[in-house]
């Protein structure tokens, strides 16, 4: 039973030694004056609720093939997914990914598996394309992300060097504004893609 002292104007706080449950708690007070007059206050009920946690998510991107010479050459990229704190998202799981003239992205939403043997989701996601990326967006389970999951999906692509030139292409996976994470740091992956043509 936690115990203080009042304050000159009569005012106290306690703090329970051990954190309250969620659920209806009941509290009495007991009060004691220097001369050993005790005074019992009402019984009051307090009702802890559940806290949602915000998300945080984390992109991690693999890709198969990053050094393309001369002719056209496919390549697979495995994307992770991961929700790091048990938060729940409050908008849509959106993720982009940057476009290039060189490169021919496809998805196919019934793949279960990478060339390489990961289990892969991609049936849970929709894919958009728009003239300036591409979107991964999250639908499974109502559209809500697994608290403290993880998934992986999976996007085919082939790359063809542009002729006479040699150079890098910044591949890169980035989560969009709108789900409720508000961690920053790890929402954007990316991977240099070199490439060299003569003819």
């Amino acid at each position: 039973t936690p115990t203080t002292t009042c304050t000159p104007e009569g005012t106290y706080s306690v703090t329970p030694d051990t954190a309250l449950s969620v659920g209806t708690h009941t509290v009495v007070a007991t009060e004691s004056d220097n001369a050993g007059n005790i005074k019992t206050t009402s019984a009051v009920e307090l009702t802890i609720t559940e806290t949602e946690l915000d998300p945080d998510y984390e992109v991690a991107l693999s890709v198969s093939k990053t050094t393309f010479i001369d002719n056209a050459q496919s390549f697979f990229v495995t994307i992770r997914i991961s929700e790091k704190l048990g938060g729940v998202n409050t908008g849509d799981v959106v993720y982009s990914i940057n476009k290039n003239s060189n490169i021919s992205l496809t998805f196919d939403n019934a793949l279960t598996a990478n060339p390489f043997g990961q289990l892969i989701s991609n049936v849970d996601f929709e894919w958009i394309e728009t003239p300036s990326m591409y979107q991964l967006v999250y639908r499974g389970n109502s559209s809500i992300f697994p608290a403290s999951g993880r998934l992986y999906v999976g996007v085919a692509g082939v790359f063809t060097p542009p002729d006479g030139a040699k150079g890098k292409f910044i591949f890169k996976v980035n989560l969009r504004n709108g789900s409720g994470d508000t961690y920053d740091g790890n929402n954007e992956d990316s991977d240099a893609i070199s490439y060299s043509s003569v003819n």
